[in-house]
């Protein structure tokens, strides 16, 4: 480009400028555009998995988005969280990425529970289990699927009175045996 085209618009005063941008910026408020509200394959497709899942059995719910992430996750967990508690569907939520991860899960869970009716509530240690953060996510993973009870069973809980039960027995887990 010429380099009298980048002098001028050095030289240009910034009131003209600033015009310029404040309108870009607002124009977006006053145009109005339909977004689709369809949802894609992939979603529907999802949600029909959850809907599917047996009501009897826990869900395991690897939560490793941190603050980071909130824009593109939160929405998603809490819509997750949304339904399991309509299904009444009991959860273990645990991390394998991140040791911040827990605290995240944590405070979607407490936000969430807010909006809940107090008859829907979740309660920690008998709608949810929530284990914290396991490193090693490959050996975890793996001694998860070979077992279970052996790689959880030192893992405790606080009971909705204040005391500690092992998760093993808990309304969560004391049916998984494998």
């Amino acid at each position: 480009m010429n380099q009298n085209f980048w002098e001028n618009i050095q030289n240009v005063d910034r009131r003209w400028l600033y015009l310029i941008l404040i309108v870009v910026v607002t124009a977006g408020l006053f145009i109005n555009v339909e977004v689709p509200a369809e949802a894609d394959e992939s979603s529907k497709a999802f949600y029909v998995a959850v809907q599917d899942l047996n009501p009897e059995r826990p869900v395991l719910l690897q939560s490793d988005w941190t603050n980071s992430t909130r824009g593109e996750n939160a929405g998603h967990m809490e819509a997750i969280l949304r339904i399991l508690i309509h299904r009444k569907q009991k959860f273990v939520v645990y991390s394998l990425a991140d040791p911040q991860a827990p605290q995240v899960a944590r405070n979607v869970i407490r936000t969430l529970n807010k909006t809940l009716p107090d008859d829907q509530k979740l309660v920690e240690g008998r709608d949810y289990l929530d284990l914290g953060f396991f490193p090693n996510a490959e050996g975890t993973t793996q001694a998860m699927a070979t077992n279970l009870r052996k790689i959880w069973g030192g893992r405790t809980t606080r009971t909705p009175d204040g005391g500690n039960v092992p998760i093993f027995e808990t309304d969560v887990l004391r049916n998984v045996n494998r």
